[in-house]
């Protein structure tokens, strides 16, 4: 999952109904170098079961220690037509109807800090749509061709955030970790992240893990068990042995601890 965080734009807030309006995704650059698209955005399923949490806690944990107090309130979004300049463009609306007083301490305390004002940052947790592309075509020339345009994506859920205290910091630290793309980097065909095949190549492996999406994506870009491609068909294939393998090794290594009980075991004689 995608996140992306925008500078705060309250739009209205209801102390008696404990409602608030964000202003939650925009069409300018962020921080990170890319455009959401704001003519494609996928609603509908986030307005069955909107969730909006703090910090984005709101996945749960395999670990087991998930707060679903994480999750402050119901949300609903919408995107709305606004004046830019002489033009006219799409910004993505969120409200969230907080829990209601009493149920949840922490979203009591953060509806009281946002009516304060201490907090009032809001970032969409959103899976991309779609290729994307670096660069946008303006009368048949490209511009900004080291900004990433997302062709669409889908709203998962967004989250009342923390502003970071060092926005140049953060932008430093992404620009240093964003991939090259040269010879040794393939682009993610599910999510359009950047991936750097440099140490796969070495190790000889079919396949590396999206940092973005969290599937495992071939040489090619495409998605490993995606057998809609002969190449995702190969690298699922290998996959799979390798899975198989493993589980061989690991049952045999069972029995042979089993066998090695039995053996060595002493049945006590009267």
């Amino acid at each position: 999952m995608n996140r992306k965080f925008i500078i705060p734009q309250i739009r209205e807030v209801n102390s008696e109904d404990r409602t608030v309006e964000f202003v939650i995704s925009t069409d300018t650059v962020d921080r990170h170098g890319t455009v959401l698209n704001m003519n494609n955005w996928e609603l509908e399923n986030f307005n069955k079961n909107g969730i909006v949490g703090y910090q984005h806690e709101v996945h749960g944990s395999w670990l087991g220690d998930s707060n679903p107090d994480s999750i402050i309130g119901k949300g609903k979004a919408w995107t709305e037509a606004v004046k830019k300049g002489k033009n006219e463009t799409l910004q993505l609306i969120g409200e969230v109807e907080f829990e209601p007083e009493g149920m949840n301490e922490l979203a009591d305390k953060i509806f009281k800090k946002i009516e304060f004002g201490t907090l009032s940052a809001t970032s969409v947790g959103f899976m991309p749509t779609g290729r994307g592309q670096w660069g946008q075509e303006v009368d048949d020339q490209m511009e900004d061709e080291d900004v990433f345009f997302f062709e669409g994506q889908e709203l998962l859920e967004f989250s009342i955030v923390n502003i970071p205290s060092n926005p140049d910091a953060v932008k430093r630290m992404n620009e240093e970790a964003k991939p090259k793309r040269d010879d040794d980097s393939v682009t993610c065909k599910n999510c359009s992240t950047i991936l750097d095949y440099t140490s796969i190549k070495e190790e000889g492996m079919g396949y590396i893990e999206c940092p973005s999406c969290s599937k495992n994506i071939d040489q090619e870009g495409n998605v490993v068990g995606d057998k809609s491609t002969k190449e995702g068909e190969i690298a699922q294939n290998l996959l799979d042995s390798v899975q198989e393998d493993e589980a061989q090794n690991n049952l045999d290594a069972e029995h042979a601890d089993l066998n090695n009980r039995i053996n060595t075991a002493r049945i006590p004689t009267i």
